[in-house]
Order: structure tokens, then C-alpha cells, then sequence
């Protein structure tokens, strides 16, 4: 590309809900059965778009020897859920990107416990028809800083609407605008359309980044860094979700124990309970920048033990009942615990319960959502965190 003192570049921004359904395949994730089975174990599935987001799974499996003993689907969708069933339909409520991931467990020709994980980025969308709206954009004119965008998007219906954001504030509406700014930028380009009449339920948006001036931006300019975890008993699943300014880039990830894995969805099973730092790295270079930049965004996660008693951090405590409706009782907890935190899968603190000088604690949680929590303790002694489970 041939630089000028002023130079005008247009390039794509990665969105969440611009990932297409049946994404790249993820496979050999460890998982508590045991160490990854060899490559004759071929684990993969396909999806099917009921229509109204529901959804129906369908494992395809070729055993390659091995003796299958069990499987498991783990998927996210606002909470992490769990099906054991072979095929499986769901009903979606949210749309947009979600993880599903399927785990084989087996005994290889050595009799040897395994365990194979294939995982998907499927996207969830209101209606089946709106998998096949793409949206896009061009550059049309440009005369100094007024620029002509025109629409390219397609649809297998009708598109009722176009709404453009200039990333200065300013929006129009149309299938062309032409726009003025005021500066250099880079500006964030965003166009979004909707379908026509009943057909309104489908939306898409595309953003390209617009940048006016010479070719050296801050990098804090062009990556917009975040990403989504959940945890299932052990394993941790994460999504990238940053936006990238178009730039090229490499996501890597490590867990806090020792291990690492590279791509925009990994997931992860800790051999022991206990609470991790889950950091991503991304990397990021091109012609925005004459340095490659590197960023690191982190986040708590609580690993539970699978199949054993849940104490961590060196506390010993009862809690009970366990899965419980509404009121938990908590005993024998040392003396310099003061309070207690309630930490649901994504790591925030959902509940505080300060503690008074009473052997046994009652907790109400019964305004909380059903799911997996984590009972943490804070004070001066190790922290620690139990699994609750909330009928």
C-alpha cells in the first residue's frame, strides 16, 4: 500500500454477533475422565435451526476402537447448562454467538480411560431467515473529509431499514449517506439493517473502521479487549469478544495453572479445585500501527472439585443443603472469617453475608436465579470457595 501525508484506509471490525453459526472446530480438550484420546476417536456434530431458536444437536462420532461410556453436551447460554442426552433439542432465549461444546468419554484399546471435547461457536438467531442476512458496506465518493457510503448487505427476504453510526456521534438513515468529519479519526463505521414487516425481528451489523490521516494510531485506539467465561464444575470455557479494528491478531490464553491454549473460543478442565487467574493475550499488528501491540485483560474463575468433597483453600466447613432451595446453613467456620461472598460462574460477587459471632450461620439466597454458585470466604485466613447448587 502506498503511503501519503494523508491517507485514507477502510477496514473491517470484528463483532460478536458477526460470527456464523457452525464455526471452527475445537477438539481434544481434556476433560475429568481422563487424558485426550488418541486422533481415532473423531468427535463432531451438527445443528440444525428448528426456527423460533430452537435448536436441535446431533452428535456424529466415529469411535476409531474405543468404547464410548458416556457424553456429555455443555453449552452457554446466559448460564452454562448441561445435557447428557445423545440428540438433543433446545429453546433459546438470547440470541447472538454461543459455545456448544460436545465431550466423549471412552475406554481406549488399552482399556485406558480418555476423554474428547469438540466445541462450535453456533449462532442463535429470532428466526431462521435471518441467517441469511449479511450485512455490508462501501465507499462510493470521497472528497476531502465528506465521504459516500453505500450499502451492499443481502437477504433472502426484504430489508425494511438501514441505520448508519459514524463513530462521531452523528447517525443517518438510508441505504446512501454521504458524511462529513472532523478530524483524522479512526472512526468507527457502523451499518445496520433490519428486515422488512413481520421480517423486522432480523437485524444485522457491520462496522469498518474509517481512518483519514497518516498510519500511526495508539494501540488503546484500535483493540477493544473483552471476553466471556463460564464455568462447568472444572472445566472454564472462554469467548473472545474484542473488537479488533480490522487489524490482524492472535488470541492466546492461559488458566493460572501452568496451561495455555490459542483461539477466539478455548476451553479448559483443572485438575484440582480452587480459584484461577484466566488471562487473554492478544497480539495485534498491521498497517495502523508500526509496532505490534500487545494487550492482557484477566478474570477470576472457581474451579470445583468433580466427584469429591468441595473444599479448597485450606477451609473446612459444612454447608448444607446442598442443592438447596432458598436458605443455606453454614457451620464451622474459623473465627477470623468475617463475611462471605456468593460468586456466580462468570466470577461477580452476586451476595455478601457478613458474619456475626454465631456458630451457625443462616444465608438467604432464595432472590437468586437457579444455578451453580461458588460460597467464598474472605478474611484473614486462605480463601476458599464451595460449590452451591440453587434449585
Amino acid at each position: 500500500m502506498t503511503r501519503s501525508p494523508r491517507t485514507l484506509l477502510i477496514f473491517p471490525a470484528l463483532l460478536v454477533g458477526a460470527l456464523t453459526a457452525h464455526g471452527q472446530l475445537y477438539d481434544g480438550s481434556p476433560r475429568a475422565a481422563g487424558p485426550p484420546c488418541d486422533s481415532a476417536l473423531v468427535v463432531d456434530f451438527s445443528v440444525v435451526d428448528n426456527g423460533l431458536m430452537s435448536y436441535t444437536f446431533i452428535p456424529d462420532i466415529d469411535t476409531g476402537g474405543h468404547t464410548i461410556l458416556n457424553q456429555t453436551w455443555n453449552y452457554l447460554n446466559i448460564v452454562p447448562l448441561s445435557n447428557p442426552n445423545p440428540t438433543f433439542t433446545e429453546q433459546f432465549f438470547a440470541t447472538g454467538p454461543t459455545p456448544v461444546c460436545l465431550t466423549i468419554d471412552a475406554l481406549d484399546q488399552q482399556s485406558q480411560q480418555c476423554s474428547t471435547t469438540a466445541c462450535k461457536v453456533v449462532t442463535i438467531y429470532a428466526d431462521s431467515i435471518c441467517s441469511t442476512l449479511n450485512a455490508d458496506f462501501t465507499i462510493t465518493n470521497i472528497l476531502d473529509s465528506t465521504v459516500t457510503f453505500s450499502e451492499l448487505s443481502t437477504f433472502a427476504g426484504n430489508i425494511g431499514y438501514y441505520s448508519w453510526d459514524f463513530g462521531d456521534a452523528t447517525l443517518d438513515a438510508g441505504p446512501i449517506t454521504t458524511h462529513t468529519f472532523s478530524g483524522n479519526g479512526p472512526f468507527e463505521i457502523c451499518l445496520t439493517v433490519f428486515g422488512a414487516g413481520s421480517l423486522d425481528i432480523c437485524s444485522a451489523t457491520i462496522c469498518k473502521w474509517l481512518y483519514l490521516g497518516p498510519g500511526n494510531v495508539p494501540c488503546s485506539t484500535l483493540l477493544q479487549q473483552g471476553f466471556l467465561s463460564a464455568v462447568v464444575d472444572n472445566t472454564v470455557g472462554v469467548l473472545d469478544t474484542s473488537i479488533t479494528t480490522g487489524m490482524n491478531s492472535e488470541v492466546s490464553w492461559d488458566f493460572g495453572d501452568g496451561s495455555a491454549m490459542v483461539g477466539p473460543v478455548a476451553y479448559h478442565t483443572y485438575e484440582f479445585a480452587g480459584i484461577y487467574d484466566v488471562c487473554e493475550t492478544i497480539t495485534l499488528w498491521g498497517p495502523l500501527t508500526p509496532d505490534t501491540c500487545v494487550s492482557t485483560l484477566c478474570t477470576t474463575v472457581y474451579a470445583a472439585a468433580v466427584g469429591v468433597a468441595d473444599v479448597a483453600g485450606g477451609v473446612r466447613t459444612r454447608v448444607w443443603p446442598n442443592p438447596t432451595e432458598g436458605t443455606l446453613w453454614v457451620e464451622g467456620l474459623p473465627p477470623e472469617i468475617k463475611q462471605l461472598e456468593l460468586i456466580d460462574v462468570t466470577g461477580r460477587a452476586v451476595c455478601l453475608f457478613p458474619l456475626g459471632p454465631d456458630a451457625v450461620h443462616r444465608l438467604d439466597v432464595s432472590n437468586l436465579r437457579p444455578g451453580l454458585y461458588f460460597l467464598r470466604t474472605n478474611g484473614n485466613a486462605s480463601p476458599g470457595a464451595l460449590r452451591i447448587v440453587l434449585n
